[in-house]
């Protein structure tokens, strides 16, 4: 495995293992967050050039992503709060897990938040070992899953905002 660095945390990963699972991830859904996500996602990626450069080292498309949350537009910002995660092939080998576990039942956890660390004023990012899609990744070995989770405030571009989405 390779290593690199991102921000405090340090990692070994396999760029050739993530692009060939990255290959199977398609839209998740197509509710109006996500469209408008996905829409925006097609014009240009809007992630911060830092980033851009430690996935396409990992082999993360960003294209490929596991996962979007849209949670809110807010009126004051005229923007929307999205919140996602992607994964790569690796470990953790510098610096905290950054999810950090609030509260569990029987040993498995039940609450959780992340640490994030604050890449630009509209972009945050975190990472934590997770094996929950080792089946996409060939041979997987589930202590080598790494979840790369971010925060994301964007433009709405894509029809109205639904509007119990406004705050």
């Amino acid at each position: 495995m390779k290593t690199i660095e991102f921000g405090r945390w340090g990692f070994e990963y396999d760029d050739e293992r993530t692009r060939v699972a990255c290959a199977k991830f398609s839209d998740p859904c197509s509710c109006n967050g996500c469209t408008n996500l996905f829409t925006i996602f097609k014009k240009s990626n809007p992630f911060p050039e830092r980033v851009k450069e430690f996935f396409t080292e990992v082999g993360i498309d960003y294209m490929a992503l596991v996962e979007a949350v849209p949670h809110y537009f807010d009126k004051k910002r005229q923007q929307y709060f999205y919140s996602g995660w992607y994964h790569f092939v690796g470990k953790i080998i510098e610096g905290k897990d950054g999810k950090i576990v609030t509260s569990s039942h029987n040993g498995v956890p039940d609450a959780w938040h992340y640490d994030y660390q604050k890449v630009t004023a509209d972009f945050s990012i975190s990472f934590h070992k997770d094996s929950s899609l080792a089946y996409l990744f060939e041979d997987a070995d589930l202590d080598n899953l790494v979840q790369v989770q971010f925060t994301l405030w964007t433009d709405w571009v894509v029809g109205e905002v639904d509007e119990w989405d406004i705050v």
